[in-house]
């Protein structure tokens, strides 16, 4: 099963399974990504490439211009968001909404948490 994966990745897995286990937890939460992050020793940037894929398939998204979205899109979408990225594989569309920031809130949270700091 782990073939397909870098020696990275590996050791991600392990520390979550390691982590939800002395949790009593059967599935990944905030805990097990935080020691994932410090046994890693990552460090995120929430403006890097970290949402460059597909949520469903994992396939890298494409800009996709904002006149090609609208009849995709929710109208209050389309008149608030400029930026849009598709996935061509399951034809999903995205854009840096509620949902985005929630995501880069957490992380940035995690990240903090992990250097010691409260945010």
């Amino acid at each position: 099963m782990f073939k397909r994966y870098t020696e990275k990745a590996k050791k991600a897995i392990m520390i979550a399974q390691e982590e939800a286990i002395n949790l009593n937890h059967d599935y990944i939460g905030t805990e097990q990504l935080t020691g994932i992050i410090k046994g890693l020793k990552l460090k995120i940037d929430p403006n890097s490439k970290i949402f460059s894929r597909c949520t469903l398939c994992n396939t890298l998204t494409k800009d996709i211009a904002k006149k090609e979205v609208k009849k995709y899109v929710p109208p209050h979408v389309f008149s608030t968001k400029t930026r849009f990225v598709y996935c061509a594989s399951c034809k999903k569309y995205y854009w840096r909404g509620t949902h985005w920031q929630k995501m880069t809130q957490k992380i940035q949270k995690l990240s903090l948490n992990e250097s010691g700091k409260h945010p």
